[in-house]
């Protein structure tokens, strides 16, 4: 039988015991390092879904303005272009009080206003409406055409629509 003196005894039992306090900063610091980078790619996530909403919201406001001048243009008799930001429709067959159409651009907004009624502004509050252009385009062999052009936040957008009688 072999006798264990009391020295190495300690030893051993000192060996078996938790974690050295190195050990402890560098698992701590690893921990911080994982956080800090699972934090920074949840940032750059959330600010790409942001600016993704952004582009969204511009688009679907362009949009709606470019059918709504469309629906305007479509079924129209005369169309006239008295300045490039304004453009006035008549239709053939009036609805009561809707004749003319008229839009128009005031203080970044694209308004319509039907007849001698006060005009409704078309765009909502998040965007900007810019440099509102219409010109009527003449064509031998073609139909009249107006082609529509504004910016929305820095971004171009245009439709051009023939009128067909």
């Amino acid at each position: 039988m072999q006798l264990i003196s009391l020295t190495e005894m300690k030893v051993k039992r000192k060996t078996n015991t938790g974690f050295t306090l190195i050990e402890t900063l560098i698992y701590v610091a690893l921990f911080f390092v994982m956080i800090g980078g699972s934090l920074g790619a949840v940032y750059q996530i959330i600010q790409s879904s942001n600016a993704a909403n952004a582009r969204i919201v511009v688009n679907d406001e362009a949009n709606f303005l470019l059918r709504k001048i469309n629906w305007a243009l479509t079924g129209a008799s005369n169309v006239s272009v008295t300045i490039p930001q304004n453009l006035t429709v008549y239709k053939t067959t009036p609805p009561p009080g809707g004749n003319p159409i008229v839009f128009d651009l005031n203080g970044g907004n694209l308004r319509i206003a039907r007849g001698t009624n006060a005009p409704i502004i078309l765009n909502s509050i998040n965007i900007a409406v810019a440099s509102l252009s219409f010109q009527k385009i003449t064509e031998a062999g073609r139909p009249d055409a107006i082609k529509t052009s504004f910016k929305i936040n820095g971004q171009e957008f245009e439709t051009l629509k023939y009128l067909r009688q």
